[in-house]
């Protein structure tokens, strides 16, 4: 990401940024808005590091908005797991049957056991993302002096949980006690019905399930807040090996097991 300063005025920024409060309408209007004002709004996230809800409401209730502020950001690799997934995805799952062979069944997704490289591509894609937190190392954090290594299980249900058709949004967005941002998946894990990424007491729907990690991940870049750290590792992995970004993300390290001797 280069530098955060542009050549907004202040003034115009702060009216910009006023209208944006009170407006939705015209459309044209507010997403030009969100444009122009995406480097401050960047500078406020880093330097305030709250919700935007009250200052920049319109960044999570307009479908789009933090996709538009990362391609301005990170123009460079905003389209990257479109174009890289498909390729790396079949050796995630070659590795993962490798090194973890159970990894389907841990899911408790029966259907997934039947399934391998013959499915359709956006099958194989949606299982090699549904793999990656079996692979990688599930995520610690310090509890007072000590070390706390979460279950695989629980790394998976950080990264994409997996609900019921019917389920009552509202309802969990209130009660989610997960504070970062995840991608919650509605009925068949491999056809969704709805795909949204849940953040900062809002739900934002995406396409399919790639279109909802490509969210949450940037969701986490332009909110400036830390992976989940059960799912750490997973993110991380997706940083380095997808998005081929090194620097960033106040949660990052460098881990990239499939590509090592595995293409």
């Amino acid at each position: 990401m280069g530098d955060l300063t542009d050549d907004l005025s202040e003034e115009d920024c702060a009216s910009m940024k006023t209208w944006l409060k009170f407006n939705i309408e015209p459309k044209d209007t507010l997403v030009s808005y969100m444009a122009k004002t995406c480097k401050a709004r960047a500078s406020w996230l880093r330097e305030y590091q709250k919700s935007p809800i009250n200052d920049w409401p319109r960044l999570l209730d307009t479908p789009g908005m933090i996709q538009q502020d990362f391609r301005i950001l990170y123009p460079e690799v905003a389209d990257k797991l479109f174009l890289e997934w498909p390729k790396i995805a079949p050796l995630v799952l070659k590795y993962a049957d490798l090194h973890n062979p159970t990894w389907r069944e841990s899911l408790t997704v029966p259907h997934l056991a039947s399934s391998d490289l013959t499915c359709p591509a956006a099958e194989v894609e949606t299982m090699a993302l549904l793999a990656l937190p079996q692979i990688m190392p599930p995520g610690m954090k310090k509890v007072g002096k000590r070390s706390m290594r979460c279950s695989r299980t629980e790394s998976s249900k950080a990264f994409i949980n997996i609900g019921p058709v019917g389920t009552n949004l509202p309802e969990y967005v209130e009660n989610c006690q997960q504070k970062q941002p995840f991608v919650l998946a509605l009925g068949d894990i491999l056809k969704p019905e709805q795909v949204f990424v849940i953040c900062d007491g809002a739900a934002l729907e995406a396409m399919s399930l790639i279109h909802g990690v490509d969210l949450c991940f940037k969701a986490v870049y332009i909110l400036w807040v830390n992976y989940p750290w059960e799912a750490a590792n997973t993110y991380d992995c997706l940083q380095k090996v997808n998005y081929k970004m090194d620097d960033g993300n106040p949660n990052c390290k460098t881990t990239k097991p499939f590509t090592n001797g595995n293409k």
